[in-house]
This record gives C-alpha cells, sequence and structure tokens, in this order.
C-alpha cells in the first residue's frame, strides 16, 4: 500500500510544481471551521455551529484532505498518521455529517463551511 502511496505521490509531483505537498498540507492544517463570509451571507448560524461541534479538528483534516482525491494511505503519509486512524476518522465524521460515503461526507461538510 505504501509503494502505491509514495508512486501515487511522485506522479502527482512530476505533474505540479514541486511545492504541492507542503502548499496542501498548509491548506489542509489552517483550514477554519467555519467561514465567517459565508455565514453572513448565509444568516443561518444554528446550521452550521451546530455542525462544528461535532466534527473534530482530526476528522476535518481528513475530510479537508479527502476532498482533493486523496487515497486514505496518501492522507495517512500526509497527516503522519497511520491509514487505520484515516479510515476511523472518515468513518466518524461520515456517521457525524451523516453522509452514505465519503464523497458525500465531502460534500456535506464544504455545504456546511466545515472544509474549503
Amino acid at each position: 500500500m505504501r509503494d502505491r502511496a509514495a508512486e501515487n505521490l511522485a506522479r502527482m509531483a512530476a505533474d505540479h510544481d514541486h511545492d504541492w505537498p507542503t502548499r496542501l498540507a498548509a491548506r489542509i492544517n489552517v483550514a477554519p471551521l467555519v467561514d465567517e463570509e459565508w455565514l453572513s451571507r448565509m444568516g443561518d448560524h444554528n446550521l452550521t455551529t451546530t455542525a462544528t461541534s461535532t466534527i473534530t479538528a482530526a476528522e476535518q483534516r481528513v475530510v479537508q484532505a479527502a476532498s482533493y482525491g486523496l487515497t486514505n494511505e496518501m492522507i495517512a503519509d500526509l497527516l503522519c498518521i497511520s491509514p487505520f486512524t484515516v479510515k476511523q476518522h472518515l468513518k466518524a465524521a461520515r456517521f457525524k455529517l451523516r453522509a452514505k460515503n465519503t464523497t458525500h461526507a465531502c460534500a456535506t461538510a464544504l455545504r456546511q463551511g466545515l472544509i474549503r
């Protein structure tokens, strides 16, 4: 599994500039829990406020990485955690967001302002 993730990372790095992992990790680690501008435009503070209290920061980082199309192994390498931990964070986030699958969880988290 790690060999495949390394191959995927190498392929992605060859297709893009070599600084993309650093920029991606920085975006995942600093993504705000709630986009205040979005909240003010939507006018419904209850929907997003209750959602942010249910998903942890670790789950948010994993869902953010998954929204970029990374595999569990790639997310594990990026965040320096085990693939099992990634799987557990995604499972917990899917449950809390009432999502049917990871794609649905990413879309729900994006819609609720939990990720960008």
